[in-house]
């Protein structure tokens, strides 16, 4: 990084994230129940589709600048990891 704490890039990054969090959650939402049921039972099924979410999301968010796209990878993999801790600890 090397720039200022609340410069506009850590901004971006900071925003990303917490975009990247949200999207990550509501991005399977959006998938038909006949896709994701069979998916969506197991816990390792979760993680799995948290993490394409998130990876969904990072680069549609790097349609609208690349560090708000890498934020919201951050978000959606911390996202990603917090499903996979939830389900297997």
């Amino acid at each position: 990084m090397g720039g200022p704490l609340f410069g506009r890039g850590s901004m971006e990054l900071i925003g990303g994230a917490l975009v990247g969090v949200t999207a990550t959650k509501f991005i399977p939402t959006l998938l038909p129940g006949s896709l994701t049921d069979g998916i969506a039972s197991s816990n390792i099924g979760r993680t799995i589709m948290s993490g394409i979410a998130a990876v969904v999301a990072g680069w549609a968010g790097s349609k609208i600048s690349p560090q708000f796209g890498q934020g919201m990878l951050f978000g959606g993999m911390m996202q990603t990891v917090s499903v996979a801790l939830n389900a297997f600890l």
